[in-house]
């Protein structure tokens, strides 16, 4: 509350002419960022004022100034437009272009695809090359710093403006560590001049924080951060963006020979891989010196080796700046130089107390392997006894010590035990060759990966001999302060790890050369902490373990005794969720509750086989739950829909069946009540009698309403089950389709045609009549050679009379009710009603003279009756035998039948 009150009172109180302040946009250690309205353009910008504290003092407000004008000299795409710079009042001011798309930082928060990193750092690189070329150098590369416009465009802020002295570790000041130490690369970490090679370092760092939403090296302050910068490796992708490393580390690389070297090569290099998806080798080479600026002159220069061991000394290569670098001329700042003094004079003092460990076995080395003359005690002895009366504390080495004149002479003598000028000379050669070997020696021994604590301890042997030999060699510094920093961090690696016995075992090296150091106090203060922690978690673990041991037998009881999910906090689930809560990687709970799953996965089979598919649908809720089987899901799912469906169809099938039994049930039921009518039971067997006489007498089908076929029917009115009746109508139904049958084989269109109409009455809508109709209409007759004899009128008119009657007799032994006598006298009316009146009486006159004497009637003589004639006796003349045959056969079987007195 009180901080937004005083930014409001801050902003009430500024006014820079031309300028119109909105609101605030951020507040930082060294400025004051506003949304303003230049009114003289009526645009929105972005006014940095810069804090009037700092305004005091005129070294700030004019380097404010100067590097405002630098960055208002880049005109790039890419890079943030200045407006105008000035002072007004006490404050100065910057004004530039207004972007209200937020920073990098965020986005980056919020996850970012591959694709669109690749392409910010594309656009940010092509910006660093054109102010590589222009001759300035960012030093602060860093993702709060890249901004977006309305187009979405990344854009470089913060150009060449230096942090604030009184800021956090991201303020820097002329002369300090220029950056934020999460991004600087390692020569800015170790103070050098830097390049536009350190700005795509940091650009690398950008990459890595984009790829995974943090920064590859962190701490709990600066010196610890900048230590990993120089000394840890870069830290591996994720197994998802490996394909990504070999970009990491061609920006990350500790040595600036080794990077990129340019923006144009990293933005080709990214092109190339986007287009292919392959890694690009970029050829290494010395950057490009940078171009001079009118804003501020720069000097180029080479650093030079002045003596052989230079010239061909590596390891001053590796972690020395021996390349074309740009030296910014700031002389009234002497930080660095007093920073410096204060670092060495620390580590003689180190030299100074600890000699007693490393000076005799230097020595005894020393003339073993330069004086030549191991066997001299005395001169050694000198050397020792000298040197101890002469240490210095200003050579800055580790264990560093100058020896006296005495000591001098005894390190310069040889074999012989005295030498000219000359040959002290070549003495000198000789130590310097082997300074050379010792340091590289020394140097592989520290960089061996992972660091052993003996590599370590030999190495800092090879020092101390260095130190002698050459007591201000500065390389052999720089690999001890390597060796320090590297000992602590591996000592607080080993103890995040939870060794902390051999974390102890690297404090104790770092106590025993350096127990002064700045880093020691606060690396043990860590390890301590952390070795605390561990051993309360170890505490905890244990206990926990005892916990996890009784919810893991108690979950596996359990399942034993099929108490899946309930009861409520007393089932197997409850039992094993409980122990990953405790334990998330718990390999028995995650066991016990994959048996829970398969346990559900049968219980919904078993189910299923029950068909009771409600529960089949809870037990599969519960194993959806539990399981990630989305194929096994699936599966019961369609189980239970399929299994369900059949049931239903099955169900309803029965239902059905169930019904027409009890439908038949209840019919056969009103049957046998109805069968027990006595008058039904008369009424039924009248009918059978009267279709089995009519089918004698082959009336199958006609005449209407007195055939067998409706008296069977009839019948089965009374009788749907009456088997007698059903016979009947089968024997009938066959007789026609045999008569029609051989009446097609014979040709006889005729008889054909009359069986067919037989058919239609006995169904109309038989499966075979258009099958037999077509057969019909198929048949061809054939006309015989022989003159046939036409019958004439009387003849046809006796075959209709004799039909006539057939259709009339009736056996005598067969009862007749009124029904049917009522029936044939209706069908012999009608059977007269079809002949012409006025030939009635000659037909029959004829018929009868015709018929043998022995089928008359009493009454008349010569009558016959003519039961079985049909009308195939019409065409007597083309077959006579047969016709006679079957007239006789017919009389006599009328003959047995009739009673005597008829006869």
């Amino acid at each position: 509350m009180n901080k937004a009150t005083n930014r409001d009172n801050f902003v009430s109180a500024i006014e820079i002419p031309g300028y119109k302040i909105v609101r605030t946009l951020g507040v930082g250690g060294q400025a004051t960022v506003y949304l303003a309205i230049q009114q003289g353009f009526d645009r929105e910008v972005a006014l940095k004022v810069m804090s009037p504290a700092l305004a005091a003092d005129p070294t700030f407000g004019e380097r404010f100034v100067r590097e405002a004008k630098i960055v208002a000299k880049l005109s790039h795409k890419s890079i943030v437009t200045v407006y105008d710079v000035g002072e007004s009042g006490n404050f100065y001011y910057l004004a530039m272009e207004y972007l209200p798309g937020g920073d990098l930082k965020k986005r980056i928060s919020d996850g970012m695809k591959a694709r669109e990193c690749l392409a910010i750092i594309s656009k940010i690189a092509n910006a660093l090359h054109f102010a590589h070329e222009k001759g300035y150098i960012h030093r602060d590369v860093k993702s709060e710093n890249i901004l977006f416009d309305r187009d979405n465009e990344p854009l470089l802020t913060d150009f060449g403006i230096a942090k604030a002295s009184n800021s956090s570790t991201q303020m820097t000041q002329t002369g300090k560590l220029i950056g934020t130490p999460e991004y600087m690369s390692p020569e800015q970490c170790r103070g050098k001049t830097v390049d536009g090679r350190s700005d795509l370092y940091s650009l690398g760092i950008i990459l890595f924080e984009m790829l995974t939403k943090g920064v590859p090296f962190s701490g709990e302050d600066s010196v610890a951060v900048c230590i990993k910068h120089v000394t840890k490796p870069i830290p591996e992708l994720p197994a998802r963006l490996k394909h990504f490393q070999w970009l990491l580390e061609l920006l990350l690389a500790k040595e600036p020979a080794k990077r990129v070297q340019t923006g144009v090569e990293l933005v080709k290099v990214i092109s190339d891989f986007k287009d292919t998806g392959k890694r690009t080798e970029v050829p290494k080479a010395e950057a490009p010196p940078i171009k001079k600026s009118r804003a501020k002159k720069q000097s180029i220069q080479k650093t030079v080796a002045t003596n052989k061991l230079d010239e061909h000394d590596d390891f001053d290569d590796l972690h020395s700046e021996r390349r074309f670098h740009v030296q910014e001329k700031e002389p009234k700042n002497k930080v660095p130089l007093f920073v410096s003094i204060i670092l060495l004079t620390l580590l003689g003092i180190g030299g100074f107390f600890t000699k007693d460990r490393w000076l005799p076995a230097t020595m005894a080395w020393f003339d073993e392997n330069i004086s030549g003359n191991a066997a001299s005690e005395k001169s050694t002895s000198t050397a020792e006894q000298k040197s101890d009366k002469t240490v210095s504390t200003d050579s800055g080495g580790p264990n560093s010590a100058t020896q006296t004149d005495s000591g001098s002479e005894n390190l310069s003598a040889n074999k012989n035990g005295g030498q000219s000028v000359s040959g002290s000379e070549s003495n000198g050669v000789k130590r310097t060759a082997n300074v050379e070997e010792l340091l590289q020696e020394a140097d592989t021994l520290v960089q061996f990966l992972p660091q052993k604590l003996d590599d370590i301890k030999q190495a800092l042997k090879l020092l101390a001999t260095v130190n002698t030999l050459q007591p201000e060699n500065k390389n052999a510094q720089l690999i001890y302060q390597n060796i320090i920093s590297v000992s602590l961090s591996e000592a607080t690696t080993l103890a995040e790890n939870n060794n902390f016995e051999q974390a102890g075992e690297w404090i104790a090296l770092v106590e025993y050369e350096q127990p002064q150091h700045t880093l020691l106090d606060a690396t043990k203060q860590n390890i301590a902490r952390l070795k605390v922690d561990f051993e309360s978690k170890v505490k905890e673990r244990e206990q926990s373990q005892i916990k996890i041991d009784e919810l893991i037998s108690q979950g596996n009881l359990a399942l034993k005794e099929e108490r899946l999910s309930s009861p409520q906090d007393n089932n197997a689930i409850y039992y094993f969720q409980q122990v990953l809560k405790l334990e998330p990687q718990n390999q028995n709970a995650k066991e016990g509750l994959e048996q829970v799953t398969d346990t559900y996965a049968n219980l919904v089979e078993a189910a299923i086989s029950e068909n009771t598919y409600s529960r089949a649908r809870t037990l599969l809720a519960r194993f959806s739950s539990l399981s990630d089987d989305e194929a096994k899901k699936v599966s019961l799912r369609q189980k239970i829909t399929q299994g369900e469906k059949a049931y239903n169809i099955a169900r309803k099938e029965r239902q059905r069946l169930a019904a027409i039994a009890e439908k038949k049930k209840q019919a056969e039921s009103e049957r046998q009540a109805r069968l027990s009518d006595p008058l039904v039971q008369m009424r039924l067997q009248g009918s059978l009698d009267a279709a089995k006489a009519l089918e004698q007498q082959n009336l199958l089908v006609e005449p209407e309403e007195n055939n067998a076929l409706a008296k069977y029917r009839l019948a089965l009115e009374m009788d749907d089950r009456n088997e007698e009746a059903k016979n009947g109508v089968v024997r009938i139904e066959q007789a026609v389709l045999s008569g029609l049958t051989n009446s097609i084989a014979a040709s006889n269109k005729s008889e054909a045609f009359k069986w067919l109409n037989k058919l239609k009455l006995f169904d109309a809508n038989h499966p075979q009549y258009a099958s037999f109709n077509r057969a019909v209409e198929d048949i061809i007759e054939i006309t015989p050679q022989t003159e046939e004899k036409l019958p004439t009128d009387s003849e046809n008119n006796n075959t209709t009379l004799d039909i006539n009657e057939a259709e009339l007799s009736v056996d005598s032994s067969e009862p007749i009710n009124s029904t049917e006598g009522e029936s044939n006298s209706a069908s012999t009316e009608a059977a007269d009603e079809l002949l012409p009146q006025e030939s009635k009486t000659a037909d029959e006159t004829a018929v009868k003279a015709e018929l043998p004497p022995e089928t008359k009637p009493l009454s008349e003589v010569g009558s016959n009756s003519g039961d079985e004639l049909n009308t195939e006796e019409s065409s007597a003349d083309q077959n006579p035998p047969p016709v006679e045959q079957q007239s006789e056969q017919k009389n006599e079987d009328k003959d047995k039948d009739d009673p005597p007195s008829a006869s």
